[in-house]
């Protein structure tokens, strides 16, 4: 089977000026891709993140301040977290800052054949973050929140990946974000401390 990156990469081709450019412009994708294509996702240490860096990485994506990070192992994720965090935060985000507008810019085929991909990478990477992230998790959370944290990933990939067609430069406020969820699970913002998040990591 191709690899879905060099598929992404031949999708988009048709609408991009350059092969080449093409090809570095989506070069953030390539770890995610790299563990959806393997099955294997692996958490990195908390020590691999700095809260600054991560909070800029925030508000660039969603256009909104991002005030505190939590990182915490799936191990110690508390029954409490389900009530006091906006699981969906993330994508609704990306929705509004990128999706819907992205949507009426790009061509009607381009767009069907970007949900169609990012529609089959999603099953991948699901399964690769379940079976390397999740299955640590408490019982309590395997049922909603899988689901919504995988809609923040769907999400930024599919504007990524518009934007990056589009050569639009808002790419690059998006790619860091990309980068980062090769290493970290981004599950939710708080509700009581709206711009302060909660990353998973792995144990240190």
């Amino acid at each position: 089977m191709i690899g879905r990156l060099k598929a992404l990469g031949e999708l988009l081709e048709p609408y991009t000026k350059r092969r080449i450019r093409t090809a570095k412009a989506l070069a953030p994708l390539g770890p995610l891709y790299a563990a959806a294509d393997s099955g294997e996702f692996r958490l990195a240490p908390m020590d691999a993140f700095d809260h600054g860096s991560v909070k800029m990485v925030l508000t660039a994506a969603t256009g909104r301040p991002a005030t505190g990070l939590l990182l915490l192992p799936p191990a110690k994720m508390a029954s409490a977290l389900l009530k006091i965090l906006r699981w969906r935060s993330l994508g609704d985000a990306l929705r509004e800052q990128f999706e819907k507008p992205l949507r009426a810019r790009i061509d009607p085929g381009l767009r069907a054949a970007l949900d169609a991909h990012v529609a089959e990478f999603e099953v991948a990477i699901a399964q690769a973050i379940i079976d390397g992230v999740w299955d640590d998790a408490p019982d309590a959370f395997v049922d909603g929140p899988p689901e919504d944290v995988l809609y923040g990933v769907r999400t930024a990939v599919w504007c990524f990946a518009a934007l990056v067609a589009l050569d639009d430069d808002d790419s690059r406020r998006l790619a860091p974000l990309i980068r980062l969820f090769s290493t970290g699970v981004l599950i939710g913002e708080s509700t009581d401390l709206p711009g302060t998040w909660v990353l998973l990591t792995a144990p240190v």
